[in-house]
């Protein structure tokens, strides 16, 4: 389960939000505008998995790196769940109306602002549930569930999840790339 999770959410976080930031700056710099903006999510991003959990130490320098990168995801974290609707149209084995349906419903059950929007669409689609209670050492944090199907995830869904990353971060290209593209030629 926690790795279908983690598929679903850095697929945004990783992947689909720096398309997005390398196309905003594309769009309003050209080339050396798209090579910006992608560095500066991916800065941001990996300054929020390395400093943005809180302690101590780093706790303001944490708290600012988290909330960059939920700014710069949220627009992308949105986009991915009618992508990943769509796109598990192509992935046989899945639920398209699944993911659009659980995804919407499921969108803001996370603790993350953005987290939601992507592994809710693969609970759906892969009739899952995802999230629930989570063991970090000796602490059980309980999650809230994502999904109706089983929790049970499998080498299956494992392997279901990663086609339908990959299918999503296709066609968030393409839409991505055709957009740029119409707007460029004016």
């Amino acid at each position: 389960r926690a790795c279908v999770e983690s598929v679903a959410e850095n697929m945004t976080d990783g992947v689909l939000a720096t398309l997005f930031w390398a196309a905003c700056g594309l769009l309003l710099f050209g080339l050396p505008g798209a090579a910006a903006c992608a560095a500066l999510h991916r800065a941001a991003n990996v300054l929020d998995a390395m400093w943005g959990k809180r302690n101590d130490t780093y706790r303001d320098f944490g708290t600012a790196a988290a909330r960059l990168d939920d700014l710069l995801n949220a627009v992308p974290a949105r986009l991915s769940l009618p992508c990943t609707a769509l796109a598990a149209l192509f992935v046989p084995g899945v639920r398209a109306g699944q993911a659009l349906v659980i995804g919407w419903r499921d969108r803001y059950a996370h603790e993350s602002p953005n987290s939601a929007w992507s592994e809710a669409a693969f609970a759906g689609a892969l009739r899952l549930r995802l999230g629930g209670p989570a063991i970090y050492g000796d602490l059980i944090v309980e999650h809230p569930w994502l999904g109706i199907g089983t929790p049970q995830a499998t080498e299956r869904h494992i392997l279901l999840a990663v086609r339908l990353m990959r299918a999503t971060v296709a066609l968030s290209a393409v839409v991505l790339s055709l957009v740029s593209w119409g707007v460029l030629r004016g």
